[in-house]
């Protein structure tokens, strides 16, 4: 081997063995407190994190444990976001040069709760803070005076959970999306993102999917929708219909959808006729349940 290789190779072993003796000897748990306290400054609710740690998967991984974000201090109950793990894997490379390029975000179980109460306010925060570190991908800010730049290849969800509550229906609205897996990759301003989800919703198995590539809003640009896929399979219809009196007349069955469709802009103003769709909807097992037909005529006549 060449002098000059053989002092390449030394450089990059000293390099490496230099990040795994730092790894191995360093104690990122310290910085949990100061983590949490950033937190609750930027979401304006409590933060509860167990444990932050540092490791190496082919680049440095960030892992969050039991992280929790809820209404007020004294709020008991369901958070508005439980996430069993967070990991964000950083190529060591690029940030030796001050730009933060996250190949990965994943999420682990994640659960959030979204609600609209009786004076019909929405609480989105949840969701809000899930989806942030994928919206705010590939923006620059300032860290003691020198510009970082944030790059993050792909964002992952796995079996995470979404609760709606309605209080302003009658009955109140309570459902669930459960076994959620979603990927988004290509995160980039004004370029096509790649996203595909699939949930359970009013079933025990995954029975809804969508897909599509969505390119945000941003100063330069109006967003965009392009082959976009929306489809459920047998859809129990009376899970997802609010709740009706004992003998009331109702509909039950199975529904199942397709729809297909794109939208050239997502301006508020202009997005009702820039969307193009078609699909199809099939009612299976369809019945009226608790209607007399006899009876209903003749209380008509």
């Amino acid at each position: 081997m060449k002098p000059g290789l053989r002092l390449l190779a030394f450089v990059v072993l000293l390099t490496v063995l230099g990040v795994a003796i730092f790894l191995a000897t360093f104690d990122a748990d310290r910085y949990r407190p100061l983590l949490v306290s950033k937190l609750e400054e930027a979401l304006g609710h409590p933060v509860t994190l167990e444990r932050l740690s540092l490791g190496w998967r082919n680049g440095i991984a960030v892992q969050l444990r039991n992280l929790s974000i809820r209404e007020d201090a004294s709020a008991a109950g369901e958070p508005l976001v439980r996430i069993e793990s967070a990991s964000a894997l950083v190529r060591l490379g690029p940030l030796l040069r001050k730009e933060v390029q996250v190949s990965s975000i994943v999420l682990s179980r994640p659960q959030i709760r979204l609600a609209r109460d009786a004076q019909g306010s929405l609480n989105v925060l949840g969701l809000v803070a899930v989806v942030s570190p994928a919206a705010g991908a590939a923006r620059s800010t300032t860290v003691g005076g020198t510009p970082v730049s944030l790059n993050i290849g792909s964002f992952r969800v796995e079996d995470g959970a979404l609760h709606w509550t309605d209080a302003l229906t009658h009955p109140p609205t309570d459902l669930w999306l459960k076994r959620v897996d979603c990927v988004v990759r290509n995160i980039a301003p004004g370029t096509p993102m790649d996203i595909d989800l699939k949930a359970a919703f009013g079933a025990a198995e995954q029975n809804l999917h969508l897909s599509g590539r969505l390119t945000l809003p941003s100063r330069t640009h109006a967003g965009s929708l392009e082959q976009g896929t929306f489809a459920v399979e047998a859809l129990v219809i009376q899970d997802i219909l609010p709740a009706v009196r004992q003998g009331v007349p109702h509909l039950q069955g199975k529904l199942s959808m397709t729809v297909q469709g794109s939208a050239a802009t997502l301006s508020p103003s202009r997005i009702r006729q820039a969307v193009t769709a078609s699909g199809r909807l099939k009612l299976t097992e369809a019945r009226v349940a608790n209607l007399n037909v006899v009876r209903a005529v003749l209380e008509k006549i």
